[in-house]
């Protein structure tokens, strides 16, 4: 009776409650395709906070939200002018949990009650996880994975490996001590090259001259590209692994001729280490030939750059 009671009142009050985000969430200007990439325009994170406009149960279950962001969390990425779009929606699974900001409590399996169902969801957790369709590492990627299948638990290990593993921790212990600079001088290929060698990652040479070749180069070095079939991942560098390497095809002109400056060319692109979170780091979060709190998609030309690759190792840290 007294969860019905709560749920009830909650049922009731929901449009005027504010929430809070405990990871990060694309963003979409449709609530109809959570798929594809095609209507994704942004993403928010952790400490985001907003109000539930309307909810529309989806045939999985899950939620789709339509919001409208009180303040944004640090690291969110949002269009210039998103303030003006009509709407915009989060896809809300079992397992996404929203702070409500005004009670300590929070609704169970994060399902809002809004159809009566936090009674149903709560008492069957081994049931909850087995549906859930997203990787839990220690960098939180729940939210990367949205709408998708079943991500394989052999992938889910393989990511968690990465992340724990010694040349990963050593390559971010490199990041902080020969990365100084907080601005980059377009030698971003250079010193990446450099970290991963330092930690380890790599051992041989990366021959591309341009950042944007990280991809391929990486890829001759037995690494995955998590953005690409059959792996593909709907990441961004916000909810890409700690130690992954992020690849960025750009249409930035750049000096294609070092001594006389005389050659350009379009689209060389951008290259960096996901440090993590930033709590071990300084508030760092990304390196290259300039550590940073946000990624390169998030700075003054933000819009010339693309994500085209998140690079890990696979069976990294695997037991023999």
């Amino acid at each position: 009776m007294k969860l019905f009671f709560l749920t009830l009142l909650f049922s009731i009050s929901s449009s005027a409650q504010i929430y809070r985000l405990d990871s990060a969430l694309n963003i979409r200007t449709t609530n109809t395709d959570f798929i594809s990439k095609n209507n994704v325009v942004g993403h928010i994170s952790a400490g985001t906070e907003f109000k539930i406009i309307s909810s529309k149960t989806l045939r999985s279950g899950a939620k789709a939200l339509e919001i409208k962001i009180i303040k944004k969390g640090q690291g969110s990425a949002l269009p210039i002018n998103f303030e003006k779009l009509q709407s915009i929606y989060i896809y809300q699974n079992k397992k996404i949990q929203f702070k409500r900001m005004s009670n300590s409590e929070e609704t169970e399996a994060s399902t809002l009650c809004l159809d009566g169902s936090c009674e149903q969801s709560a008492s069957d957790p081994h049931s909850q996880m087995a549906e859930q369709n997203v990787v839990k590492t220690s960098e939180g990627l729940l939210a990367a994975f949205e709408g998708q299948s079943s991500v394989p638990s052999s992938l889910q290990q393989q990511i968690k490996n990465y992340e724990n593993s010694p040349v990963v921790e050593k390559t971010i212990s490199a990041a902080m001590k020969y990365i100084r600079a907080t601005i980059g001088g377009g030698r971003c290929y250079e010193k990446t090259k450099l970290l991963l060698t330092k930690g380890g990652l790599i051992t041989e040479t990366l021959d591309g001259e341009y950042a944007r070749s990280g991809v391929e180069d990486l890829k001759k070095l037995n690494f995955i590209n998590l953005l690409e079939s059959p792996n593909d991942l709907k990441l961004t560098p916000d909810t890409a692994p700690k130690g992954s390497v992020l690849v960025y095809k750009s249409n930035v002109k750049c000096d294609n001729n070092k001594k006389t400056g005389n050659t350009m060319e379009t689209g060389c692109g951008h290259i960096e280490i996901k440090l993590g979170d930033g709590k071990n780091t300084k508030s760092f979060k990304y390196a290259s030939d300039f550590k940073s709190i946000k990624p390169i998609t998030e700075g003054s030309s933000s819009s010339n750059y693309e994500l085209i690759g998140v690079m890990i190792k696979p069976n990294l840290g695997e037991s023999k």
